[in-house]
């Protein structure tokens, strides 16, 4: 229980911010959630990265992602000062519905982008981008730093290894495994996207 001073125990000493600061009520939230959950008042407990996902995560269920994201923001800086970073990566909040996938005429559409291209080089590289982002959700970073050697295959499954060896390792849908596969082969351990020398510039 808050005491009439106004002020949560587990919120004193360094904790304490200027009236208007987001990490005021955020702190005020997370006091109250831990106190419900008999969780300590002491600061080492409050601002535990699991306490402070918690609260963001089934505390302020009810609440908006982007204020949800900017409580956990503001807890985590404070956190950080008292507990060194992070150990792994916090709970995702969608900021926004994602679009519908692509119908199958669409898909028919971008698969005959790459058969019109004018050279090789063009028409592998348009392929990559069809196969790796309808195929494999790839970021664009990613599929420009994919290299054959990154792509993998088990039976019928194929998997890319994106960003790197500390990366994500991401399935191939069935439909663009052969395809990816491919290209990878054909890459080896060059660039899968352009791995040929582009055209000139139009």
């Amino acid at each position: 229980m808050v005491p009439a001073g106004g002020k949560d125990p587990a919120v004193a000493g360094p904790c304490v911010l200027p009236a208007g600061s987001v990490t005021a009520p955020a702190l005020r939230g997370l006091s109250r959630f831990a106190q419900r959950r008999g969780i300590p008042a002491g600061r080492e407990y409050l601002l535990d990265y699991d306490v402070i996902e918690a609260f963001c995560v089934a505390g302020l269920a009810g609440r908006a992602s982007s204020t949800r994201g900017t409580y956990r923001s503001a807890l985590y800086r404070l956190a950080e000062t008292a507990n060194g970073p992070p150990g792994q990566r916090p709970t995702p909040f969608a900021g926004a519905r994602a679009p519908a996938p692509y119908s199958p005429a669409e898909r028919a559409e971008l698969a005959a982008v790459p058969a019109a291209q004018r050279d090789a080089a063009r028409c592998s590289s348009a392929l990559a981008l069809v196969v790796s982002g309808i195929g494999a959700g790839l970021r664009p970073g990613e599929l420009v730093a994919l290299r054959g050697k990154d792509v993998t295959r088990h039976g019928r499954q194929v998997t890319v290894q994106a960003g790197g060896p500390g990366g994500r390792v991401v399935p191939v849908t069935a439909d663009y495994a052969g395809r990816a596969w491919e290209l990878a082969r054909r890459a080896g351990s060059d660039f899968v996207f352009r791995p040929g020398r582009a055209g000139p510039r139009l």
